[in-house]
């Protein structure tokens, strides 16, 4: 790449949020999958291959200078696309989390007396 490409480039970079660079960089330099960039990035793989397209979409704008039709409605569907994507997020945690309720429920002691010895114990402590 000549000189005033790679500037643009790395001035696009640059420009990115934090975690869309990590995402960008962890798939193109580190040749992750999806799965793995999901897990080290703590988010869904949905969100992974929301943040590169977006990504690849705002290095493309940068270095190209102009804005097709086609990246026009890509840019103004951004914002819903991650607004998807963050309830996908929210909905699986919430399931994650009433499974683990449940768990907890089941695990739980229902019988009176198991409560009055517990709080002996506590008492004798």
């Amino acid at each position: 790449m000549d000189d005033d490409l790679n500037r643009r480039y790395n001035d696009a970079l640059d420009l990115l949020p934090p975690l869309s660079r990590t995402v960008f960089l962890l798939s193109r330099v580190d040749d992750l999958a999806y799965a793995d960039i999901a897990w080290r990035c703590g988010i869904d793989a949905a969100e992974v291959q929301l943040r590169l397209a977006d990504t690849l979409f705002d290095i493309g704008r940068a270095l190209d200078g102009h804005v097709t039709i086609a990246m026009h409605l890509r840019g103004e569907l951004m914002i819903w696309r991650a607004a998807a994507a963050r309830y996908r997020l929210r909905r699986r945690h919430w399931r994650l989390g009433r499974c683990y309720r449940e768990a907890q429920a089941r695990l739980a002691p229902r019988d009176p007396w198991h409560r009055r010895f517990i709080n002996k114990i506590k008492g004798l402590m």
